[in-house]
């Protein structure tokens, strides 16, 4: 085993392996690329001494080409690290979403869709400041993000926008989640908020996120400390045979029984999260959305040691040594 050989400091790192290449990814600025087979730095691209506080921009592939974030976003050869296209002038670039032949970039000056075999800009449109994260509404095939004017829907295919609803915090928010059909939770750094995505009404306030159990985290080892899994994705669900027998190993269920659960829970909850935030003066709220009344179900832990585990549609807290289940109902 080869010891990548640079010493990074705090920051959003990413580690993910693509066909015959690992690709180390630090905090949005720098990207190395390694040879699976020997283990060797192929090349090494962006400053080594910069990091973001910003949560880490996902790296996809596209036509045979990595496409990711730096200065810009840019798509290139894994094996040669020629570059095919570039899309500038984003400002600092915040999502990336990849899907059916069109690359959409968002930044805090733009967010622009080019095609992703030639590169040509398909259509473009203003940001305003600060911008978030890119999240995909798979049936009505649009994006949603947020700026310091408020939300907004657009068509993934044209641009076009659907909604523009007025921010309604001080400050906006740094990430967002889908919450339900017809909901998202924005995470900000003080409170959280959810809207409806088709009005843009906001449906509740809460306090700071202190701890987010995520839909697609599979097997959790609780109870967790106090803080819970905070934005860091535990255990995901897995996608090959060595992973899915791996995880057995905590378990006793097969590995079929398990890919069985997660396929029916993938199906039914879809990326229905459990959130706790938490005021000022330490009282801790666990909650979720109703798929089919948009209605904020919450759960008050006493506890410190508490987790939460979403599977085949239910959730269920513990709380101590009190167990909770609940229904997640969904259109």
């Amino acid at each position: 085993m080869e010891e990548y050989p640079r010493t990074f400091g705090p920051g959003a790192t990413s580690v993910n392996a693509i066909g015959d290449h690992l690709f180390v990814y630090f905090g949005n600025h720098f990207l190395g690329c390694v040879d699976l087979a020997n283990g060797k730095v192929l090349w090494e691209d962006g400053a080594k001494h910069l990091w973001s506080g910003s949560l880490p921009l996902p790296m996809q592939m596209a036509n045979g080409r990595l496409i990711y974030g730096s200065k810009d976003v840019q798509a290139i050869d894994p094996e040669t690290e020629k570059v095919a296209w570039i899309i500038e002038d984003l400002g600092e670039v915040t999502g990336i979403f990849v899907h059916d032949g069109l690359a959409v970039a968002i930044g805090e000056k733009r967010m622009a869709a080019v095609d992703t075999t030639t590169g040509a800009e398909r259509w473009s449109r203003k940001t305003h400041g600060h911008t978030t994260n890119l999240l995909w509404e798979k049936g009505t095939d649009t994006l949603l993000y947020m700026d310091w004017r408020g939300l907004h829907r657009a068509e993934r295919t044209t641009g076009k926008s659907l909604l523009d609803a007025k921010l309604q915090t001080d400050t906006p928010p740094h990430y967002l989640r889908m919450a339900g059909p017809k909901a998202v939770v924005a995470i900000g750094y003080n409170e959280t908020d959810c809207y409806n995505t088709e009005t843009g009404k906001k449906l509740f306030t809460e306090a700071k996120l202190s701890a987010l159990f995520r839909a697609e985290a599979f097997l959790d080892n609780w109870p967790l400390p106090e803080d819970g899994q905070g934005l860091v994705r535990m255990v995901p669900v897995p996608s090959v045979d060595e992973e899915w027998e791996s995880i057995r190993q905590w378990t006793l269920l097969s590995a079929t029984e398990l890919q069985n659960m997660a396929e029916s829970a993938t199906q039914q909850d879809g990326l229905l999260d459990v959130y706790q935030t938490e005021t000022e003066k330490g009282e801790r709220r666990i909650w979720w959305v109703d798929g089919q009344t948009n209605r904020q179900m919450v759960i008050r832990p006493a506890a410190k040691q508490h987790d939460v585990s979403r599977q085949l549609g239910n959730v269920f807290a513990v709380n101590g040594k009190t167990l909770w289940a609940a229904k997640i109902e969904m259109n």
